[in-house]
Parts: C-alpha cells; structure tokens; sequence
C-alpha cells in the first residue's frame, strides 16, 4: 500500500507580495555587487535590511523554508567594522538571482521550491562551521491527511 501526500502550495499569497520581493532582493542583489567592487560604509547593514525584507515577505505568505534561506543569506552581512566574506557575497548573489527567476516560475503557476535552493544554503551553513541539512527548508503542511492508494 502506498501513500499519497498532497504537497501542493497556494502560490497565490506569493504572487500578491512579488512586487515587494523583487524590490527588496534586487535592492539586495545592487548592495553586493558595489560591496563586490570595494565600497563600504553602511552597505553591508543595507543589503541584510533588504534580505530581511524579502524574508519576512516570505514568512508573512507561509513559505517558511524560504524565509528560513533568507534568514541565513542575513547572517552573512554583519554589522561594521567587519565586510562580507567575498564567498559568502558570490554565494548570495547568486542565490538571489536564481529566487528572482524562481519567483517568475510561481507566478505562472510553478510551485515554490526551497529545496532548489540547497546547495547555496549548505555553503553559507559551512561558510559559519554550522551544519546544515534539507529539512532546514521543508516544511510540508501537515494538516493535509495522506490517501493510502492500492
């Protein structure tokens, strides 16, 4: 006997707050690369605002591991005197860019996926000797009830 469980997402919620994602991660996305180029200043405080901006959006629409990704992309800007460590902006730049294009994908209908995102987090995770895993950004929703299918 097999189990089905359900996994579908309402993407609607985040279709609605898009606008807002798409300011705060390319707000983020021009933050590091002039942090890339060498400035400095409050830059670093700016980017995590922007990240943090993003995440709540996302915790507020009920992505949770989302929200969780970008709460660790935060981790990495620290407050002055100290900069970014350069793998750690290489890491969420790109990361930021694939969730901008991932964020296209659900408003046309695809499912938001955290787990996409894996591979940066784990690096970011390894980046503050913290050990990370998938189940860090899954969060099925467990009032749906399984169909056992024969």
């Amino acid at each position: 006997m097999a189990v089905d469980i359900p996994l579908d997402l309402d993407s609607g919620p985040i279709v609605w707050v898009k606008a807002e994602l798409d300011i705060a991660l390319l707000a983020a996305l021009d933050g590091i690369t002039r942090l890339q180029a060498g400035e400095a200043g409050t830059l670093s405080a700016t980017v995590r605002s922007n990240l943090h901006r993003a995440g709540g959006a996302f915790e507020l629409v009920g992505v949770e591991g989302l929200a969780v990704l970008l709460r660790e992309f935060e981790a990495h800007f620290p407050d002055l005197p100290e900069a970014p460590r350069a793998e750690a902006l290489q890491t969420v730049a790109g990361a930021c860019r694939r969730l901008i294009s991932h964020l296209e994908e659900i408003a046309v209908g695809a499912q938001p996926v955290p787990l996409r995102f894996l591979p940066e987090y784990l690096t970011l995770g390894r980046l503050r000797d913290i050990r990370f895993g998938p189940a860090d950004l899954f969060f099925p929703d467990l009032a749906r009830k399984p169909r056992f299918v024969d």
